[in-house]
């Protein structure tokens, strides 16, 4: 059932060198582009935490708070991860996005009353 002549030290250098090419700082990973993007869009790191915890659907242990958040994105930097033209190209694509829902017309507001006439009277509440 066991090996004996397992060498325990090759093994173990082969794992570390296969995790240390893995590169893998978080369960976000993946998303790191739309996460950093959201922080761009002017969030702090507590409300891009919500936004990402609400789109990814993340629940539990899954879910992340904004210290968290930082730390992760921190990790990303110093692995060299962030590729901020990408970034910024999805950065971009967002903003467009925006100016088109914020430059869409509005329904026209209903007229002010210029002014209550003088043989106004209140209605009271029967009691």
């Amino acid at each position: 059932m066991t090996n004996k002549d397992i060498n325990w030290a090759a093994e173990l250098v082969a794992a570390k060198i296969k995790a240390d090419n893995s590169k893998t700082i978080s369960h976000l990973d993946e998303h790191l582009v739309q996460i950093l993007s959201i922080k761009r869009l002017g969030f702090s790191w507590d409300k891009t935490a919500d936004e990402t915890n609400r789109i990814l659907g993340l629940k539990g242990l899954d879910k992340v708070n904004g210290k968290k958040l930082a730390r992760i994105a921190a990790k990303w930097k110093a692995a060299g991860l962030v590729d901020l033209k990408k970034v910024d190209v999805f950065h971009e694509q967002v903003k467009k996005a925006l100016e088109g829902k914020s430059a869409a017309p509005s329904k026209p507001a209903l007229p002010l009353p210029q002014s209550v006439p003088s043989n106004f009277q209140p209605q009271r509440d029967k009691a």
